[in-house]
């Protein structure tokens, strides 16, 4: 987690998955059971009581190439 201001911080995590199943009948879907999953995720504090974040993400397999990004919107409001 980074702290860049008092009302904006950045938040970093990587997951890595280990899926064991990488074909579906005959096809293959991965060529790696090893998966990871990264995101930036972004708050910005508009208020003392409102927070506005945005994530970004992908889903990478190992040794492969990205499988598909993501980007998610949320709001928090403290009552």
């Amino acid at each position: 987690d980074f702290k860049i201001t008092k009302r904006f911080d950045i938040k970093l995590t990587n997951l890595i998955v280990y899926s064991p199943y990488v074909s579906y009948y005959n096809d293959v879907v991965m060529k790696s059971p090893i998966v990871m999953l990264p995101s930036v995720g972004t708050t910005v504090g508009l208020t003392k009581r409102f927070k506005f974040n945005i994530n970004f993400g992908t889903t990478w397999q190992m040794g492969g190439e990205a499988l598909n990004y993501t980007i998610t919107s949320g709001m928090r409001m403290l009552i």
